[in-house]
C-alpha cells in the first residue's frame, strides 16, 4: 500500500519519540587551563545530560583521550536530566558545588588531541562515543593565551561534536552553565525499581542442588615501576600496571607520595585511573616540600579489595628550583603557527639549575627523531637574560617546501637536552610567499636572518607544559 507523505512523517515522528537510554555529552573543555585561575594546569571537562531521563551511574562511561591518550574512569554517581558534572584536574578548580565535581588526572595537549565520552570498556573514539575532538588535531575553539584563556564550549547538546561549527570560545568562567541552559541541582540517585515479591518458588534451589555461590574474590594486583632510581624535575612520570583475575572485575587506581615506604598514609595526587599494563600519570613536584619522597599506588576492585605497591625509586626535591634543566619547544604547536608572510614563530621554555649556564641552538629536520637536522641558529643564551623566541623564515634558510620539524638543543655544564616542537609545520614554496620578493637579483643572505630573528617579546610566561 502506498503511504501518503503525511503518514510517513507521522511514522518517522513516532520512531523519533521512542525513548532511549540517557546518554551524557561533553559540553565544555578547558584544554588550556582554567580561565579564572589563569593556570594552564587547571584543566577540566564539563559533562551534561541532555536527555529527559536521569543517568543513574556515570561510571558506565569513560573519557577517552583525556589522560595523554589513556582512559579516565568516571565516578559512580547519578546525573539528573538537564544537569552538569565537572571532571577536574585540581580539586575545586573551577570552584563548583562539590557534589557536581570529581577530580581525576587530566592531561590535555594545547595542540589538540582526540577526546570523546564513551561507554565503559571503550578504548578509542568510535561511533558509540560522544565526540568533542575527532582526531589528533587542533581544538575547534578556545585559547591558551595567558590572561585571556578561553574554554571550548558546545553551542547545542544535540549537535555533532565532531564538527567545528558545533563549538565556540567559552565565557571567561562558565562551569555548570552553557548557551543552551541547564539547571544544575541535586545529583539523581536513581532508586532501584521494585518488581514486587517473587513467586513462592522463585530463586529456591531444587532438592540436592547446591546453594548458588558467587565464588571467592581475588585481590587486585598493582606494580609501580617508575620512578626508578633517584628522579628530579618539575614533573615526574609514574608508571604502573594493575589488574584483577576475577572475570569482569574492574580496577581503579590512585597514586600517592609519601615520606617513607611503609603503610598507606601518603598524599594522593591522582585518582580514578584505569587498570592496565604500562599505564602512566604525572606527578607535579611543585606541590612537594624539599626532601626525598616515595611514590606508591593503590588498586581497588569493585568489591572493595585493595592492593598497594611502592615505586622502586625516589623523587628528589631540592632548594632553589630544579636540580636538572627544564627545556621544551612550545611553538609551533599545531595552532595558527604560520604567519601571513610564511614565517614561523619558534618559542621555547628553558630553566637551568641555580648557578648553571648554557646555550640553546635551533634546527629544522624532516622527521621528529634523531636530532640530525639542519642548523637555524645557535649559541642563544639559556639564562634568564637570553631570548625565548625566534622568527624563522624558511626562504632565508633555503628550506625545501614540505613538512618540517623544529627542534632545539640545550647544551649546559651537565650535558645536552634535545626537545622537538609539539607539531610539525608546512613550508610553502617561493610562489606562495610573495611578500618575500626582494629586488630582482638580490641575494637572500643568511646574515639577513640575524635581523629577522628577533627575539620576539611574546614569551608566554605561563606556557603550558606537555605532560604524559
Amino acid at each position: 500500500m502506498k503511504r501518503s507523505p503525511l503518514t510517513v512523517l507521522v511514522l518517522v515522528m513516532a520512531v523519533w519519540a521512542v525513548p532511549a537510554s540517557a546518554r551524557p555529552v561533553i559540553s565544555e573543555v578547558a584544554w588550556a587551563g582554567d580561565p579564572t585561575s589563569d593556570d594552564y594546569r587547571d584543566e577540566w571537562i564539563e559533562i551534561f545530560n541532555p536527555d529527559a531521563g536521569a543517568i543513574c551511574d556515570l561510571s558506565q562511561f569513560v573519557l577517552v583521550g583525556a589522560g595523554s591518550g589513556a582512559v579516565v574512569a568516571l565516578p559512580a554517581v547519578g546525573l539528573a536530566s538537564n544537569d552538569f558534572f565537572i571532571i577536574q584536574d585540581k580539586p575545586n578548580v573551577p570552584p563548583v558545588d562539590a557534589t557536581h565535581a570529581f577530580d581525576a588526572s587530566l592531561t590535555l595537549t594545547d595542540g589538540g588531541e582526540a577526546l570523546c565520552l564513551c561507554p565503559v570498556g571503550t578504548t578509542a573514539c568510535d561511533a558509540t562515543c560522544d565526540i568533542a575532538n575527532p582526531a589528533v588535531a587542533a581544538w575547534f575553539a578556545g585559547s591558551s593565551t595567558p590572561g585571556s584563556r578561553k574554554t571550548m564550549e558546545r553551542l547545542d547538546p544535540t549537535n555533532d561534536g565532531a564538527l567545528d561549527a558545533s563549538w565556540a570560545d567559552g565565557a571567561p568562567a562558565s562551569p555548570l552553565t552553557a548557551p543552551f541552559g541547564g539547571t544544575p541541582g541535586s545529583l539523581d540517585a536513581c532508586a532501584p525499581v521494585d518488581a514486587g515479591p517473587p513467586p513462592s518458588d522463585a530463586g529456591q534451589p531444587d532438592a540436592g542442588e547446591p546453594e548458588p555461590d558467587a565464588g571467592p574474590n581475588d585481590d587486585p594486583s598493582i606494580v609501580v615501576t617508575e620512578p626508578n632510581g633517584s628522579t628530579t624535575g618539575a614533573t615526574v612520570q609514574v608508571t604502573y600496571s594493575a589488574s584483577d583475575d576475577d572475570p569482569g572485575d574492574a580496577v581503579t587506581v590512585e597514586l600517592f607520595w609519601s615520606a617513607d615506604t611503609s603503610g598507606a598514609d601518603g598524599v594522593r595526587f591522582a585518582r580514578g585511573l584505569p587498570g592496565g599494563a604500562g599505564m602512566s600519570a604525572t606527578l607535579d613536584t611543585a606541590a612537594l616540600p624539599v626532601g626525598t619522597w616515595h611514590v606508591f599506588g593503590r588498586a581497588r576492585d569493585t568489591r572493595g579489595a585493595m592492593a598497594f605497591s611502592y615505586a622502586p625509586g625516589t623523587v628528589e626535591v631540592g632548594e632553589g628550583g630544579p636540580v636538572e634543566p627544564q627545556f621544551e619547544i612550545v611553538e609551533p604547536d599545531g595552532v595558527d603557527d604560520s604567519q601571513a608572510d610564511g614565517t614561523f614563530g619558534v618559542q621555547w621554555r628553558v630553566e637551568l639549575p641555580a648557578g648553571a649556564a648554557g646555550t640553546v641552538s635551533l634546527f629544522v629536520d624532516d622527521d621528529d627523531e634523531g636530532a640530525d637536522g639542519e642548523p637555524l641558529m645557535g649559541d642563544l643564551a639559556a639564562g634568564p637574560e637570553g631570548p625565548r623566541a625566534f622568527l624563522w623564515d624558511p626562504l632565508l634558510t633555503g628550506t625545501a617546501p614540505g613538512v618540517a620539524h623544529l627542534y632545539g638543543v640545550l647544551d649546559w655544564s651537565g650535558g645536552r637536552v634535545v626537545a622537538y616542537a609539539p607539531a610539525p609545520v608546512t613550508v610553502v614554496g617561493e610562489a606562495c610567499a610573495c611578500q618575500h620578493a626582494a629586488t630582482p637579483g638580490a641575494p637572500r643572505l643568511l646574515a639577513g636572518l640575524t635581523l629577522a630573528i628577533l627575539l620576539l617579546p611574546f614569551h608566554r610566561a605561563g606556557v603550558k607544559r606537555r605532560r604524559g
